[in-house]
Parts: structure tokens; C-alpha cells; sequence
């Protein structure tokens, strides 16, 4: 009898057996990846859902992920063939050594259902002023923002002693679109102090001028003449004074309607009465453009499926990318809190392998 065990075959054994540790940090620059872009790519999917679903006045629900759970199992197997008698009974029929190593992957993924009382109050409210100019101040083009975000502009004006702080309306895309002027003949900035009393800081050159003096006679007060404002920026639960802009945010159902009414809807879904007919905000128009066809898009963006029509934002549109992310990122810290509550919420939780 000959054994075709060999110290070679032993040394490759062991190789294999000590490369199985090396598998874990491999996993994690393969798997860390995979699992993000998953994510991304379905909660992606499920918020331009959450908007068609509000156009067609259709229930959404929105499902976060709570946790991943991957279980690695590493195995490995060696084989040898023997033969017995003579050399010309298994003579090239044998096979010295056979190895394999086998890697499952088991992952656990759990959902919770963002639901309840506070996820509707989370909805429904208007964004934290502080909050929302934190966001404006952050970005590379804050009056969009701001646009996105704010729903009314007024300047307090001081009531006789007895009677309530009163306030004149200031139409919100005449007032962007002075900003915008000021924005090109100068700066547009808000401060954010660290006691939260937020102020817009308007700079203009000779040629902001118009619009400066535009803007002064809209927020009814005193032009001045070092071409520089400082104006205080407060919610309207706040205490002010004559001369404060006093300015009311969104919630994010407001901006969940503004893309709804940005969609391109086919006319006889609305005319059916399947879709609503909602107007565009004058503020935010041209700002979102969510996409509606027959067939499927090439490679969008995102894109989903409604009563035989694709909606979809295209992949170069970065101004509908910028509303989108900036919706995205406030579903994510403001709702997400919703399943944080004092009572523990349902978890859906499904094993994707054996």
C-alpha cells in the first residue's frame, strides 16, 4: 500500500488552515461597502416612494434599519486519495490531495416601523429654527436652502404696551429673489451664535443697490447707508422686537408636498382623479424636478414604480439631488428618533440565509 500524503501536501494544508484568519478583515473591506450602499440605495427608495405615494393621496410606510447582524462561518477540507495493490490498478486515477475552503454568510437584518404619535408629531411640526439655519449656513448655495426650508418671512413690529407683538408678511419669492441679487453684487450669510440668536448679514456693492433698497422697503425699514444689514432671525414662539425677521419653517411633510408637486404626473391620472393636482410653491419652482415615463429610466439616479409610471430623478439633476439629500438626511435625524421612545417598538427582524 502507498500513501500520497506528502510534506508538501501537509505545508499547503496548513496554509490554507492559517489563511482562514485572514478572512475577517477581507469580509469587512468587501462587506462594509456592500451593506452601505444597500442601505443608501433602499431608504433612497423608499423616500421618493413616501413622495409618489403622498401625490397619489396613497398610505407609505417607512421602515429603518435597526440593526445588521452577519455571522461568518470559515471551513476547510482536505482529501487524499491511497491505493491498494499493484501501481497498474490506479495508476493516474488517483488524486494525491484535494483541498476547499467554504465561506458562508449569515446576516440578520432587522427593521423597526416608523410609527406612532411622535413619529407623526416629528412629520407634522415645523423644523427647529436652529436646526434649519444650521443647514443653511452649511451649504454652498444657502438661499435654496433657505427656500427649501422656510414657509413664511414677516418682520415683528412693536405693539402699543398691553397689546400683542404684531408682524408684516413679506412674500417669500420676492424676498429670495432679493437675496439672490444681493447674493451676486455681494455676501448673503446667517450667523449662528453660540447662545442660538441667529442673525442674517447682508453686504452689498454699488451695483446690489436696487435690490438692497428693495429689500429695506419690503422689511419696512431704514436703508442704510454703510451698505451693510444685520438683521436678528427668530421663530415666531420667540419674544422680538420692531425690525426682527421672524420666520416660520417647514415640517417635513411641507417638503415631502413641495416634491410631490414637482412630479411629472400624466394629466390623466390627475384628471381621473388617481393623482392630486397640487401647485408649485413659487419659491422652491424649478428648484425639484422629479421625472414621470412609461418605461423604465437609464440609469437614474433612483427611480420607482407607480400605476404603470416610472418616477425617477435623473443622476446629473444635482439641484433635485441637493432637495433630495437635504430630505433624506432630516427623515434620518428627525424621524428615525421616533423608534427611540420610552415603549420598545416592533422589530421585524428576517434571517437571509439558512
Amino acid at each position: 500500500m502507498r500513501c500520497w500524503i506528502t510534506p508538501v501536501a501537509l505545508a499547503i494544508t496548513a496554509f490554507l488552515v492559517a489563511g482562514c484568519n485572514t478572512i475577517g478583515p477581507h469580509a469587512i473591506r468587501g462587506g462594509r461597502s456592500a451593506y452601505n450602499d444597500a442601505i443608501i440605495s433602499t431608504g433612497n427608495e423608499q423616500v421618493l416612494s413616501l413622495i409618489v405615494r403622498h401625490r397619489y393621496a396613497e398610505n407609505a410606510q417607512l421602515l429603518a434599519v435597526s440593526s445588521v447582524t452577519a455571522n461568518m462561518r470559515v471551513s476547510a477540507r482536505v482529501g487524499s486519495e491511497i491505493g491498494l495493490g499493484p501501481d497498474s490498478n490506479f495508476a493516474g486515477n488517483l488524486v494525491p490531495l484535494s483541498t476547499s475552503v467554504l465561506v458562508e454568510e449569515n446576516p440578520t437584518i432587522s427593521y423597526s416601523p416608523l410609527d406612532g404619535e411622535r413619529f407623526i408629531r416629528e412629520l407634522l411640526s415645523p423644523l427647529p429654527l436652529d436646526l434649519a439655519l444650521l443647514l443653511i449656513a452649511a451649504d454652498y448655495e444657502p438661499i435654496d436652502i433657505f427656500a427649501f426650508l422656510v414657509d413664511s418671512v414677516s418682520t415683528s413690529k412693536t405693539a402699543a404696551i398691553g397689546e400683542a407683538t404684531g408682524s408684516d408678511s413679506i412674500d417669500v419669492a420676492l424676498f429670495i429673489g432679493l437675496l439672490r441679487e444681493l447674493e451676486l453684487h455681494g455676501s448673503v450669510r446667517w450667523n449662528l451664535e453660540p447662545d442660538r440668536e441667529s442673525t442674517l448679514v447682508l453686504r452689498w456693492s454699488d451695483e446690489g443697490e436696487p435690490a438692497a433698497k428693495a429689500l429695506t422697503a419690503a422689511l419696512r425699514m431704514e436703508h442704510p447707508s454703510e451698505r451693510i444689514l444685520r438683521i436678528r432671525v427668530l421663530d415666531p414662539n420667540t419674544r422680538s422686537t420692531q425690525g426682527d425677521l421672524v420666520v416660520r419653517t417647514r415640517s417635513i411633510g411641507d417638503l415631502v408636498r413641495l416634491a410631490g408637486a414637482a412630479m411629472n404626473v400624466p394629466h390623466e391620472h390627475v384628471e381621473s382623479g388617481l393623482a392630486r393636482d397640487i401647485p408649485i410653491d413659487p419659491g422652491v419652482e424649478g428648484l425639484i424636478t422629479i421625472r414621470g415615463s412609461r418605461t423604465r429610466p437609464n440609469k437614474p439616479y433612483i427611480a420607482v414604480q407607480q400605476h404603470g409610471q416610472w418616477y425617477w430623478i435623473a443622476t446629473t439633476d444635482l439641484q433635485t439631488k441637493r432637495f433630495f439629500k437635504l430630505l433624506t438626511t432630516l427623515i434620518s435625524v428627525r424621524l428615525s428618533d421616533s423608534v427611540r421612545g420610552d415603549s420598545p417598538k416592533p422589530i421585524l427582524t428576517i434571517p437571509t440565509a439558512r
